[in-house]
């Protein structure tokens, strides 16, 4: 194995395999993404640079400021993630491991405590690892996970609900912000580029099902004659590749990127969608776009008879982040009846999105609610906000079966102004029924 410097805006050792570890799965091309699962596996091992939450916010707009930039506290390398020194200050921790010595003693280190065994690193969770267990101690991180919620908790929070809703939006204005919802989201991808959400590097982690066809990445000439060889003789763009995906919700590309950069295996084919057509042009214009891997096309998710690049049945899996929350409530059955007939069955959906009391729905101003648990931000973009419950009926009466479905409660707080927020999101995966009932 072969140690390289970190970059000074990174944390802890980056590690590129030679020759000799290629028969280990690993090559030169190996991506930054798996190269963080290292880094990550060294620092738990060592018990040093605790994961925080701390994400950049949108100060052009309050209604967004709580958004964090879509969870990008799990991303992992994050150089916004702070450690505590040993003073008990907040200290900056991307700080370089400067020599060969220290790549060496960190190695060994490792080694010792694995008995030398290779690490399967997709399954090693990273995050969710700090329990509030004493709560004076609350401000002594920036973040806590797995937060209990009790009946206090419960009641402030319909009572700030019962505040942001007195006053619902009149339905001519509801309909009005149907009506813009794509010029909405073109503007906000217009004025925002890829700055505003970073790449979902998480997301290997939360989706351990993904593994499969990541875990075999292939050296560049397999990798270019396999690509030429892919794309010969096929009906439509991707059918030859043994996996296929697609993410609803595509963005800027934020996760299709770290997805592609995980995996040059010709096997593994990526389509994208966005209402906005501005958001696909980002991913269209994006340095690492390659036509022959990924297929970015324009798409209204709810529509009766959607046009794909793809044809009905043909697809692995959904992959929907922060995507079901900004439809229209009476559209949801569109929505996910059309995902259904995307995918194969036995199919898979992948999905997070927001979930009841999260603190962003607590903050919104009265007037700005549309319906129930359903708001506009101040950039005209809509926000829904979800139970478990809603979520496993939504997707069972249009043909899924529930696979797993929880609740993310996370604790942040400002030290320096003593403040809690308490975050919440819901992670879900659902397979598409072999026959519907």
């Amino acid at each position: 194995i072969k140690y390289l410097t970190v970059p000074s805006n990174q944390r802890g050792t980056q590690i590129v395999s030679d020759q000799r570890g290629r028969k280990y799965g690993w090559s030169k091309e190996e991506s930054d993404l798996k190269n963080q699962y290292l880094k990550t596996l060294f620092e738990n091992i060592l018990d040093s640079n605790k994961m925080e939450a701390k994400g950049d916010v949108d100060k052009s707009d309050p209604s967004r400021d709580l958004e964090l930039n879509e969870f990008s506290e799990l991303s992992l390398g994050e150089d916004s993630r702070e450690q505590e020194d040993k003073t008990g200050n907040s200290s900056n921790c991307g700080k370089e491991r400067n020599s060969a010595d220290a790549n060496l003693k960190v190695w060994e280190e490792v080694m010792e405590k694995t008995g030398g065994k290779k690490v399967d690193f997709p399954h090693f969770k990273a995050f969710r690892n700090r329990p509030l267990t004493d709560a004076t101690a609350v401000f002594q991180h920036n973040a806590w996970d797995n937060v209990e919620w009790n009946e206090e908790m419960e009641a402030q929070a319909q009572d700030a609900i019962s505040k942001n809703t007195k006053t619902v939006m009149e339905q001519e204005k509801v309909e009005a912000l149907e009506k813009e919802a794509d010029e909405n989201w073109n503007k906000f991808y217009e004025i925002h580029q890829n700055k505003f959400f970073k790449d979902r590097n998480w997301l290997f982690t939360e989706f351990p099902e993904l593994e499969g066809p990541f875990g075999c990445s292939v050296t560049q000439e397999e990798f270019e004659e396999g690509m030429r060889s892919k794309r010969m003789g096929e009906s439509y763009t991707g059918e030859n590749s043994k996996f296929k995906l697609l993410e609803v919700g595509c963005g800027a590309g934020n996760t299709v990127f770290p997805l592609l950069s995980a995996n040059n295996n010709p096997e593994l084919f990526v389509y994208c969608c966005d209402f906005s057509k501005t958001a696909v042009d980002i991913v269209k214009n994006h340095s690492q776009f390659e036509k022959d891997r990924c297929c970015p096309f324009v798409l209204d998710v709810t529509d009766e008879n959607p046009v794909t690049p793809f044809p009905p049945g043909s697809l692995d899996a959904v992959i929907m982040i922060f995507v079901i929350s900004a439809i229209s409530p009476n559209k949801f059955d569109n929505a996910i009846r059309n995902v259904r007939n995307f995918l194969k069955p036995g199919g898979l959906v992948l999905l997070r999105d927001y979930g009841r009391y999260d603190l962003a729905q607590l903050r919104f101003r009265d007037g700005r609610c549309i319906s129930d648990n359903f708001y506009m931000r101040g950039d005209g973009t809509r926000v829904y906000f979800f139970t478990p419950d809603e979520l496993e009926e939504l997707f069972k009466r249009n043909g899924f079966s529930k696979m797993d479905i929880s609740v993310d409660r996370r604790l942040q707080v400002n030290r320096s102004k003593q403040l809690k927020m308490y975050r919440i999101w819901m992670l879900a995966k659902f397979s598409k029924c072999l026959l519907q009932s």
